[in-house]
């Protein structure tokens, strides 16, 4: 449905249907036929008619029809587009109807801090600490670590926050045990606490033993290539390039190729004089394949990109392989 054909309906009906909002906000986004103000002001219209504060309690009201994860399914899609005071405002309409939804819960403390709703973030973070742990769901886990962490940005990472976070860490860990995000937690906790040993552990843990663990092996690729282990770091990043064929992990995939560009470049300088001339004509192409692969990707255009093809005309130059891009 179009997005005026949307208003113009729930304006007279003075209903609504949440699922058929958020196909509506998605379609909006893909669309050419308005540009970025007109779709702009037309997701504000729909959000404001639909799910601000005063259609929930005064006249005449609109008849909201979805279940926690229709509105659940709204937010995520106005988040996506960076609309995050809006989907905080969908969020709360939905609590209005599911107050114990734990991932409406989390989904506020999540966009919410995009959007500097700190005091109202502390409120929805007490009621879903009141909901049994067996209840809830990865999100939950997440964003309450997240939460805590950026509170200690603040203030200092207190003795009392510390205890939680582990303790969320743990039971994340074991409640979902085959989820490489609560060993991602791990590893950010520890970076945050300056224990690198227990950041790489957690990654490695992950990494080898998680069926699809592509943030934690990226993120333990970046730490290896920093340390300018490029063997192993290259060794990551091609099974990445498996695991990020994934539908849910492809967003990142251009930073794979990026970094995979890199290591194979110092590799090729390290062994240059134990390599036969077939051999290095053969490292050459994977660099320039990789290269352009990234290309393709959304990491074009930026300035990491830029770097990245300077990297690219000298090691032409210096390796006796031109490239022509």
């Amino acid at each position: 449905m179009e997005a005026d054909e949307l208003v113009k309906l729930i304006k007279q009906n003075k209903t609504v249907v949440v699922s058929l909002v958020q196909k509506t906000i998605s379609a909006l986004a893909k669309s050419s036929y308005f540009d970025e103000f007109q779709a702009n002001e037309y997701i504000n219209e729909i959000v404001n008619i639909c799910f601000s504060p005063r259609r929930l309690f005064s006249s005449p009201r609109i008849v909201i029809n979805g279940d926690s994860s229709d509105f659940h399914n709204l937010c995520v899609e106005l988040a996506r587009q960076d609309y995050y005071d809006k989907s905080c405002m969908v969020i709360e309409s939905g609590l209005h109807y599911y107050p114990r939804s734990v991932n409406l819960l989390a989904d506020y403390i999540a966009y919410g801090l995009q959007c500097g709703k700190y005091s109202k973030c502390e409120r929805y973070y007490k009621i879903l600490q009141a909901i049994p742990i067996a209840d809830w769901t990865w999100r939950a886990f997440d964003f309450s670590i997240d939460y805590l962490l950026d509170r200690s940005e603040k203030t200092i990472l207190s003795t009392s926050d510390k205890k939680k976070i582990e303790s969320l860490i743990n039971s994340f860990k074991k409640q979902y045990p085959n989820d490489e995000r609560a060993f991602l937690q791990e590893a950010m906790y520890n970076q945050y606490q300056n224990n690198e040993e227990q950041e790489i552990a957690a990654l490695e843990y992950a990494a080898k033993n998680i069926h699809l663990s592509p943030k934690c092996s990226l993120k333990l690729a970046q730490i290896y290539l920093s340390k300018g282990n490029y063997s192993a770091s290259n060794e990551i990043l091609d099974e990445c390039k498996i695991q990020y064929m994934h539908p849910d992990f492809v967003n990142n995939i251009g930073e794979i190729y990026a970094q995979s560009v890199m290591c194979e470049m110092a590799i090729f300088y390290i062994e240059l004089n134990e390599l036969s001339d077939d051999d290095r004509e053969k490292k050459a192409m994977k660099i320039y394949s990789d290269f352009m692969a990234c290309n393709k990707t959304d990491i074009r255009g930026t300035k990491r990109f830029e770097d990245l093809t300077i990297l690219i005309d000298i090691f032409s130059e210096k390796s006796g392989f031109p490239f022509s891009f």
